[in-house]
């Protein structure tokens, strides 16, 4: 049935499969009764010499990897985007659903202002603020968390740090 498997696999995945074959032992169920890797309860065992074995293989590999264009994620990078007296707050929250921001600017609202979902799945608000510093936090699902995007932070009376932006 093995043999069946791998002639399947080397007719579906050809070149893309690795040289090295790890093979069943009872080690594996020994070692996961006991809480322990392979390669720590019995290294000298046929499953962690294939385990060493495969992970040299793998480092080994060369590496072709291809970056897409980042245009869309630089203007996430730098944390909000000020125009005039207007800030756009965005991120990336991809399994967030929900995102407000809340700050200086509304009273540290624990309702704060919802961020919306773009079709790209990227959370976008626009906020009419006045001159000056004003120290914000995300609300995602309920979790207050600073702006991953922004380096600008000063500390806060829980410990943990505010994101700022500034209105010149």
């Amino acid at each position: 049935f093995g043999r069946s498997v791998a002639v399947e696999l080397e007719v579906l995945y050809g070149p893309e499969l690795l040289e090295t074959i790890v093979h069943h032992t009872v080690r594996f169920k020994e070692a996961a009764g006991a809480g322990t890797p392979v390669v720590r309860f019995d290294p000298g065992s046929r499953g962690a010499l294939d385990l060493h074995i495969l992970a040299r293989e793998v480092v080994e590999q060369e590496v072709d990897l291809s970056v897409p264009a980042l245009d869309h994620w630089v203007a996430l990078l730098h944390g909000p985007e000020v125009v005039g007296d207007r800030v756009k707050f965005a991120a990336n929250f991809p399994r967030a659903k929900s995102v407000q921001v809340t700050g200086t600017f509304c009273d540290w609202s624990v309702k704060g202002l919802p961020l919306l979902r773009r079709p790209d799945g990227i959370w976008e608000c626009h906020v009419t603020l006045p001159a000056g510093s004003h120290e914000y936090r995300f609300i995602v699902d309920g979790a207050w968390i600073s702006d991953p995007h922004n380096e600008e932070k000063v500390s806060n009376q829980f410990g943990g740090s505010n994101s700022l932006v500034t209105i010149s």
